[in-house]
């Protein structure tokens, strides 16, 4: 299987666990989750910091932890997961969206964006936007 291939496939599954929060809870907090070389999904979700006058950004707390996992050697593909709001780039309408930062051992990198609204308590994805990414995850480790 192609890095491609790979990440396309870990990202199936981690879209159902961000819609079960949305159809359960209508969000989520960020959250990131690891495919390790031997195959294992681990999943990390973060509680925003309310508590410091400074208080270190959920994107940036996750980085650090994938950051820290990455080094021990073992991880093939990283993604990091937001409920976002987005600018659709055909309306121009501000819409929610999961977003999906997938980064691959093997340089494979992209960003995935999907639309969606909840009607009656059930997640309606819109199309979903791909760009490419940047592998900066694995090209930090120490």
């Amino acid at each position: 299987m192609t890095a491609k291939q790979e990440v396309e496939e870990f990202m199936n599954g981690l879209m159902g666990l961000a819609v079960t929060h949305i159809e359960h809870s209508g969000t989520f907090n960020p959250f990131f989750a690891v495919l390790t070389r031997d195959d294992k999904g681990e999943v990390c979700a973060v509680e925003p910091d309310r508590e410091s006058d400074t208080p270190t950004p959920p994107k940036e707390m996750l980085r650090e932890i994938a950051r820290q996992r990455i080094n021990e050697g073992d991880v093939k593909i990283v993604a990091l997961i937001f409920d976002f709001l987005m600018i659709h780039p055909d309306t121009r309408k501000k819409v929610d969206a999961v977003h999906m930062q997938l980064t691959h051992a093997d340089g494979y990198a992209v960003d995935i964006y999907v639309p969606y609204r909840v009607t009656k308590g059930k997640f309606n994805a819109g199309e979903l936007i791909s760009r490419p990414g940047h592998n900066v995850l694995f090209g930090e480790q120490t």
